[in-house]
């Protein structure tokens, strides 16, 4: 058994659910059996927003037990963004990650949100008038020749995006 003082408070305290995850597993088992107790009593009251790893973001949000609500205020608590939005099963979570800038800004992501509804391009557009979002794909517009030709078209039709970051 873990004694408290021997704990990295600071990681406890900004990184529990994966903090508790890796490092102690008989609690993790026991928050697994009472997961909507853990997040009301404990994730969503710590003063800080919470780093989590990816796998368990994506585990917390694709969990069937939590309502949309409650995905919503995790979402909201975290500091850490979906890697791959395809990852998340649910079209609807899909669009409120991307809408509150909470996926990766890769292309594969632009390009699976490309393919989603009405309520997804609007989303998306918020999501790509973020100037950081749109530095960050153009970065890495080499590193992924799939994607790039199809989303660059999109990119430059949106009025979102300002006319000094299309020249980019």
């Amino acid at each position: 058994s873990v004694v408290l003082e021997e704990w990295d408070k600071h990681a406890f305290n900004t990184q529990n659910y994966s903090y508790v995850r890796i490092n102690a597993p008989q609690t993790a088992k026991y928050i697994q059996s009472n997961l909507l107790a853990y997040i009301d009593n404990v994730y969503l009251v710590l003063d800080s927003q919470q780093t989590i790893e990816p796998a368990h973001l994506v585990e917390l949000l694709n969990n069937g037990t939590l309502s949309f609500e409650k995905k919503k205020q995790i979402i909201n608590k975290s500091e850490s963004k979906v890697e791959n939005i395809e990852d998340i099963t649910d079209s609807s979570l899909r669009t409120e990650i991307c809408r509150q800038d909470m996926m990766s800004a890769t292309w594969s992501n632009i390009s699976a949100m490309m393919v989603e509804d009405t309520d997804t391009e609007n989303a998306l557009n918020t999501f790509i008038s973020i100037k950081e979002n749109v530095q960050q794909l153009l970065e890495k517009a080499e590193q992924d020749s799939e994607h790039t030709p199809e989303i660059m078209n999109y990119l430059v039709q949106q009025p979102s995006i300002d006319a000094s970051t299309r020249k980019q």
